[in-house]
């Protein structure tokens, strides 16, 4: 892709995603070395009925993307930034010193 030109890396994560489907609405949750997210997309009703029987609600819900979500955790926990996010505190940490 670089080599196409105006194409510019910026992050990398690596992530494990699980996808499920109930009554026509996809649940997908990404668990991320920095944390897991549920999305469900679907209509905003049945959206509701499907978090509310996962004992979740709207103050348990975020608008940020990954890379937001992955800014938010590493200020949290005093960390730097990194350009590549992989599972394993150990490596990540080394690419700290």
């Amino acid at each position: 892709i670089r080599e196409l030109g105006k194409y510019v890396e910026e992050n990398s994560y690596e992530k494990i995603r699980i996808s499920f489907s109930k009554e026509g609405q996809l649940i997908t949750l990404d668990i991320y070395p920095f944390g897991s997210y549920l999305e469900i997309e679907g209509e905003e009703d049945k959206i509701a009925i499907i978090m509310e029987s996962l004992g979740l609600s709207r103050k348990d819900s975020t608008n940020e993307n990954a890379d937001e979500c992955y800014l938010s955790w590493i200020k949290k926990n005093n960390l730097g930034e990194q350009w590549d996010v992989r599972f394993g505190l150990e490596s990540f940490h080394e690419k700290d010193k």
